[in-house]
């Protein structure tokens, strides 16, 4: 159970390194001034972000999945993973009452961003943008009604009201992070087979208080698909997709962009 797993990359590592190799040559290139992304649209919403440096060497690769979710989010910082610059993530708060007050949000907000370089410093301009959440499922449970979820152990812990969606953030030195405990009503659910390697995998659309975002999970995770109106709550790891408009990049140096594909 990985977050490759959740969208049917459930495969020995040799493998989903040729599959990498393969994904190189048919991806959209995205390039900033320390190395480039390229995105790999496979199909059934699948993407693989593959991360090249500044002489064209596949150095990383994170999943994402395109769903049809949208969270507002007033942003505050972004952080880099420390020796991985083309690696990192947004923090906020979501669904801000006051564009002008990123902290009237519903509740704090944090997601790896796969394109984070290309994005960075351009997601903190506009006071609140629009992200599309994909949350990778590491544990799953579904509760027919609301108030079975509240009376449940996972609801006692997180003292679950009525009518607000659980969300809680893993933090680290008080800083959230990508992975987050939440709860959300099912909107839609359907199973999708990834094109690559032809494994199933679950798709969920969650309604939650501050926004939609869109679960995957795994056949072993996700063992039978919830009904829509279920009441979800698990463990995910969020990856965010920016769909509002940012302003443009800084264009790249005549010799950066030499360098980028010498």
């Amino acid at each position: 159970m990985s977050h490759m797993s959740a969208i049917g990359f459930d495969v020995p590592l040799d493998e989903f390194q040729a599959i990498v190799e393969r994904g190189a040559s048919q991806s959209a290139r995205l390039d900033t001034p320390i190395g480039s992304y390229l995105q790999w649209s496979v199909g059934a919403g699948v993407e693989l972000w593959l991360q090249a440096n500044a002489v064209d060497k596949i150095v990383g690769c994170n999943p994402h999945f395109s769903g049809t979710g949208q969270m507002p989010v007033a942003m505050i910082e972004t952080a880099s993973m420390p020796g991985r610059p083309l690696d990192g993530h947004c923090f906020g708060w979501a669904a801000p009452r006051d564009s002008d007050n990123p902290y009237s949000g519903l509740h704090s907000f944090a997601a790896h961003l796969p394109d984070f370089a290309y994005v960075d410093e351009r997601i903190l301009i506009p006071p609140v943008v629009s992200l599309q959440v994909a949350a990778f499922a590491s544990s799953l449970e579904f509760f027919p009604t609301e108030a079975a979820y509240i009376e449940s152990q996972w609801g006692q812990y997180y003292y679950a009201e009525p009518g607000v969606t659980t969300w809680q953030h893993v933090e680290n030195e008080g800083m959230p992070q990508p992975d987050v405990f939440l709860t959300g009503i099912v909107t839609a659910s359907e199973c999708r087979k990834n094109p690559i390697t032809g494994q199933e995998f679950h798709t969920l659309a969650l309604q939650t208080s501050a926004g939609s975002l869109d679960v995957v999970a795994d056949m072993a995770t996700v063992t039978r698909r919830p009904a829509v109106g279920t009441v979800v709550a698990g463990n995910f790891w969020l990856s965010a997709a920016v769909i509002s408009d940012l302003p443009a990049p800084k264009p790249i140096a005549t010799f950066q962009r030499a360098r980028a594909h010498s």
